[in-house]
């Protein structure tokens, strides 16, 4: 076991790419001798609490290098002389390391050109010949100028996302080792409760309930600790609020039992925690998953187009990346725009658009690496499925959404992320099926026109694929047909059988 998989739980693929620049780093001639130009920079961008600057480190330390760090601290006009004298004080020790921590503060306005940035890029610039290999962290990338993302300044980025399922269950269990824990307590609960939140949230979480256990005078840390704990720190919220109305504290309970009830008939085991307090402003609610919640009109376009330029970002880095988005109509200029960068830069970019599609797929230097076709057949086709990435590591969310500005910037809109492993294979091996369509899909030119597919031996008609597998799941299904009334009759009553009148 090396420091990585000593100090860092979960992250494997991230943990391997470290790995292998730690080794560049520490042979250098060895990598030369086989013609390889040597990486000079890496971003890596999460949110706050998810190991950046803990991997960062270890990856100095691995590295054998002398190292250096580097923060905003002051406020003054002295900012831009002081990254210059770090950049010149790596440049005398090197070959060095030097660590940029939290990019995202050192400049104060969302402008791509601000001198913040300029001056960074400037001593990055500055710095070529030497052997200076830069480390920067970010929460966000959105506002940094493309500029300075691409390859010869920062050849690799990599993107932390929250753990989830086995990973989530291993930082819990890692946090309570030394918990003296009560039987009757479920990691899989507490993971579920609180999925998507970062690993330094899970360990205040686990501290707080031991905390409430030790003030408490429990023998073991008991459930209402830890879901004490978690209402605190994940949902800002408290277990009780006597100065409310009890008759109101009923209704909403009652309205979020209700919410609970459907779940759990559509997915057995998927609800973690119901509160009558929900949070993001919300009255109550129900966590079995993770909701965004807009906080402006732009925020769900900027979504979308964060996702767009993680891929594009990608496919400078020389890593794995795709797009593929369905939906009816695409007439977003931002979106179009971001799409165009985006295949420019070598993402491969599949658009299924039933409908109004105003972007031309294959200009050279634009949207050569864009494909767009139209399946239009026996069913209304009014799904909208959004995938970013490649293989297991998609980030796939089905929506409400069309990518038109009506619904990107003036509707109340959802895009919901697919977790569930089985769920993410299944919409994946759809829209593999749906690329394959060659008897109702129509291809559009660069000129604008829609032209047929070729027929092949092997053809495919998607939707009557669709079909025949909905009928033989249904014929696979083995037990009787039940109503939803009761499905829900059997949660609080048991499955007995009900009598036919």
């Amino acid at each position: 076991m090396d420091k990585f998989d000593e100090k860092v739980i979960g992250y494997d693929s991230i943990k391997e790419t470290l790995r292998q620049i730690a080794d560049v780093l520490k042979r250098p001639e060895a990598y030369k001798e086989k013609g390889v130009s040597m990486p000079r920079g890496l971003l890596m961008e999460s949110a706050p609490g998810l190991g950046k600057s803990l991997m960062a480190s270890i990856l100095m330390e691995e590295s054998g290098r002398k190292s250096f760090v580097f923060r905003r601290i002051n406020e003054g006009n002295t900012f831009l002389g002081e990254m210059k004298d770090i950049f010149d004080v790596a440049k005398e020790e090197a070959p060095s390391i030097l660590l940029l921590e939290d990019l995202n503060l050192y400049v104060e306005s969302n402008s791509p050109y601000a001198p913040e940035w300029a001056c960074l890029q400037a001593c990055i610039d500055e710095t070529s010949d030497a052997d200076i290999f830069v480390i920067a962290t970010t929460n966000d990338t959105r506002y940094m100028p493309q500029s300075l993302l691409r390859p010869g300044r920062f050849d690799y980025i990599l993107n932390l996302n929250p753990p989830l399922g086995k990973t989530a269950e291993n930082i819990v269990s890692y946090y309570l080792r030394d918990k003296n824990l009560a039987k009757d307590v479920q990691i899989s609960d507490i993971v579920k409760a609180m999925p998507q939140v970062s690993c330094a949230t899970l360990e205040t979480v686990m501290n707080l309930a031991a905390i409430n256990s030790g003030y408490r005078d429990h023998a073991h840390v008991q459930k209402e600790d830890i879901i004490d704990a978690l209402l605190k720190v994940v949902y800002n919220l408290r277990k009780a609020d006597c100065e409310e109305d009890p008759q109101e504290h009923q209704m909403i309970a009652v309205h979020e039992a209700a919410h609970a009830v459907v779940g759990e008939v559509l997915h057995s085991g998927s609800i973690g925690i119901i509160t009558i307090r929900g949070s993001h402003g919300a009255i109550g609610g129900m966590e079995s998953g993770f909701a965004v919640y807009a906080k402006s009109e732009e925020e769900f376009q900027d979504e979308i187009i964060k996702r767009i330029e993680r891929e594009k970002m990608k496919a400078e880095s020389f890593q794995p990346c795709g797009i593929f988005m369905k939906m009816n109509s695409l007439t977003d200029r931002k979106i179009i725009d971001e799409l165009s960068k985006a295949s420019t830069a070598g993402v491969p970019i599949f658009l299924l658009i039933r409908g109004i599609c105003c972007i031309r797929p294959g200009i050279p230097g634009k949207t050569e690496n864009i494909r767009v076709e139209s399946i239009v057949g026996r069913f209304l086709e009014h799904s909208r499925i959004y995938a970013f990435g490649v293989g297991d590591d998609t980030d796939i969310y089905i929506s409400s959404a069309d990518m038109m500005t009506r619904n990107t910037r003036r509707r109340v809109e959802v895009a919901v992320p697919i977790y569930d492993p089985r769920l993410k294979q299944r919409i994946l091996k759809m829209i593999k099926i749906m690329k394959q369509d060659n008897i109702q899909a129509q291809v559009l030119l660069s000129s604008g026109e829609y032209t047929t597919k070729k027929k092949r031996e092997d053809n495919v008609n998607s939707q009557i694929y669709f079909l025949n597998e909905a009928k033989r799941l249904i014929k696979k299904e083995k037990t009787p047909k039940q109503t939803f009334l009761h499905q829900v009759k059997g949660i609080f009553f048991g499955n007995k059988k009900l009598r036919k009148k």
